[in-house]
C-alpha cells in the first residue's frame, strides 16, 4: 500500500479500533452491469482478491449478511444479534471518490427486510445530504435522520475528497434477531469507490451505557417556549473515576413510549436555541462527577407528556450513575440568551496517536478552554501565552491545560466561532461587545496556529469562523479562516 495522507490516516484506524478493520476495496461500480452481493462470511472475493470477514461476528451485535454494490448505491443487509436493546451499534463507511468528481448529493435510507413481520416492512426513509465546496474549502455536513430506526450521526468531507459517515441505529427500534438494511445512495455513478467498512458495538470493551427517563411535566401554554433539563451523574460508591463523557443522546418519546424527536448534537429537528441545538457539557476533573445540562428551545411541540430518554457514553467501562432528576419549563419565546457553548461528540475514529481531545466547556468561575494532547503540553502552553496575554494559563493534570476568562465573561451572544479537528467538532460562542475586537482576532490567529502547528502533524478537517457582529470584524475573520 502507498504511503500518503489517507493511508497514514487508516493505519492509525487499524490501530485505535477496539474490534479490526477489513482491508479496503478498491471496486468499480460504475463498471457493474448486475447487482454485485458480497457474502461475508469467513472471506469473501472481489476482483480477483480475497478479504477477510468484514468483523468477527462472535463480538458483534450486528451481523452483516450481505453487501450489495451498484453503480450508484451500496446496500448492507444486516441482522441484529444482540441480547440487549441498550446497545449503540454504528456503521462506519469510509468513501473515496476519483478526485475530479464533485462531491454529489447523497441519500441515506433504511428499512426493514422485506420478510419482516412489522407493519412498516419495506418503508423507506430518506434523507439528503448535500456538500458545498466554498472557496476552494471542503465544508463538514451533517443531519439527523428523524427516523425512529436510524441516526445519520455524521459526514465529514476530507480534503483528499475522502468521506466520513457513521450511521448510529436506534437500540429502541431495533430488535435482537431482526433483519434490516441500510443503503447509501448516489445522486451520480462513482468511476471508483475505495470503501472501508466496519460495524462497532460502543459498548465491546470500551465503553458503559446509562439509560434514564424522566418524565416531562405539560407545558402550561401550547406555545413556544424554552426547556431546561439539568441533570448530575454521580458515580456509585467504589466505582472508578469517571472518564471525559464522548456521546449524548436525547429523544422524546409519547407515553406509548413512540419516538417523537431524536436530538443529535448535530441536527434537533424543530428544536433550537438561537439558529443552533446548544448542549452543555462540564466535566470537573477534581471530583468524580459530570454535570450536564441544557436548554432546548421547543418551536412547533404544543402540549407535551412524555418521556425524555438519555443516553450517556463513557470512556470508562463498568460506570455506574444515579441521576439528581431536576428540570424546569420556562416559556421565553421572543428571546434565547447564549450562556454556554456547544461540545459535540468526537468521531469514534482518530487519526492522532495520542487522541488529541478538544473540547470547549463553561463553568462558573468562566470561559475554559481545555486541551488534552499528551506530549505538547509545553508547545500549547507557549502558544497560549502568545496569543492569548493577559488571561491565566494553568496546567490542570497530564497533558490537559486550561484557558481561563474573569468571570464577566460569561455572556456570549453575538459571535460564534466553530471549527473542526482531529474528528472533534466545538464551537465557540463570544461576546464582542464584552471580550472586544482584540481578543476574537488574538482567539483567532491562535487556534490556526495551533491548528496547523507542525509540531501536531494532523490533518485538517475544517476551520471556519462566524461573526455576527460589526461587518468589518466579519470580513477580517474571513481572512483568517484556513
Amino acid at each position: 500500500m502507498k504511503t500518503g495522507p489517507y493511508d497514514r490516516y487508516y493505519d492509525v484506524i487499524l490501530r485505535q479500533h477496539t474490534v479490526p478493520l477489513p482491508a479496503m476495496m478498491v471496486l468499480a461500480p460504475s463498471a457493474i452491469d448486475e447487482p454485485m452481493a458480497i457474502n461475508c462470511e469467513d472471506h469473501f472475493e472481489v476482483g480477483g482478491a480475497i478479504f477477510r470477514a468484514l468483523y468477527p461476528v462472535s463480538c458483534q451485535p450486528i451481523e452483516l449478511l450481505e453487501l450489495e454494490v451498484l453503480p450508484q448505491s451500496l446496500r448492507f443487509h444486516c441482522r441484529s444479534t444482540a441480547h440487549s436493546e441498550t446497545c449503540l451499534t454504528a456503521f462506519d463507511m469510509m468513501i473515496r471518490a476519483s478526485p475530479e468528481l464533485a462531491y454529489p448529493c447523497l441519500d441515506a435510507l433504511l428499512h426493514r427486510r422485506a420478510d419482516s413481520d412489522s407493519d412498516e416492512a419495506g418503508q423507506l426513509i430518506d434523507c439528503t445530504l448535500r456538500s458545498s465546496l466554498s472557496g476552494g474549502r471542503l465544508l463538514p455536513s451533517s443531519v439527523c435522520l428523524a427516523s425512529p430506526w436510524v441516526w445519520l450521526r455524521e459526514l465529514f468531507l476530507f480534503p483528499e475528497k475522502d468521506l466520513c459517515l457513521t450511521l448510529t441505529l436506534n437500540p429502541i427500534m431495533v430488535s435482537p434477531g431482526e433483519a434490516f438494511s441500510v443503503s447509501v445512495r448516489f445522486s451520480e455513478p462513482l468511476p471508483e469507490l475505495l470503501l472501508s467498512l466496519s460495524v462497532k458495538d460502543f459498548l465491546f470493551n470500551a465503553f458503559a451505557v446509562a439509560n434514564h427517563f424522566i418524565k416531562v411535566p405539560e407545558m402550561a401554554e401550547a406555545d413556544s417556549g424554552d426547556v431546561c433539563f439539568p441533570l448530575r451523574f454521580l458515580d456509585e460508591p467504589g466505582a472508578s473515576r469517571l472518564s471525559v463523557l464522548d456521546v449524548w443522546d436525547v429523544c422524546f418519546s409519547d407515553e406509548q413510549g413512540q419516538v417523537i424527536s431524536n436530538i443529535s448534537p448535530f441536527c434537533a429537528p424543530n428544536i433550537s436555541v438561537g439558529d443552533q441545538p446548544v448542549w452543555i457539557l462540564h466535566h470537573d476533573t477534581s471530583v468524580s462527577e459530570v454535570a450536564w445540562c441544557s436548554e432546548l428551545r421547543l418551536e412547533s411541540f404544543e402540549s407535551f407528556s412524555g418521556r425524555v430518554q438519555m443516553k450517556a457514553l463513557v470512556t470508562q467501562p463498568n460506570v455506574l450513575f444515579n441521576p439528581q432528576r431536576s428540570f424546569r419549563v420556562q416559556h421565553k419565546p421572543s428571546q434565547t440568551i447564549f450562556t454556554t457553548c456547544e461540545v459535540f461528540r468526537p468521531l469514534q475514529r482518530m487519526w492522532l496517536a495520542d487522541r488529541l481531545r478538544f473540547s470547549l466547556w463553561y463553568a462558573l468561575a468562566g470561559w475554559s478552554i481545555l486541551f488534552s494532547y499528551g506530549e505538547h503540553r509545553e508547545r500549547l502552553l507557549a502558544l497560549l501565552r502568545c496569543f492569548l496575554p493577559g488571561n491565566k494559563c494553568c496546567a490542570l493534570d497530564e497533558g490537559v491545560v486550561s484557558f481561563l476568562m474573569s468571570p464577566e465573561h460569561h455572556r456570549v451572544d453575538a459571535a460564534s466561532l466553530s471549527f473542526c479537528v482531529a474528528g472533534f467538532r466545538a464551537r465557540l460562542v463570544v461576546n464582542e461587545r464584552v471580550l472586544g475586537e482584540d481578543f476574537v482576532y488574538r482567539l483567532a490567529l491562535f487556534l490556526r496556529e495551533f491548528l496547523f502547528s507542525s509540531v501536531l502533524a494532523m490533518p485538517v478537517l475544517c476551520f471556519e469562523l462566524h461573526y455576527l457582529g460589526k461587518s468589518q470584524l466579519r470580513e477580517w475573520l474571513a481572512d483568517v479562516s484556513i
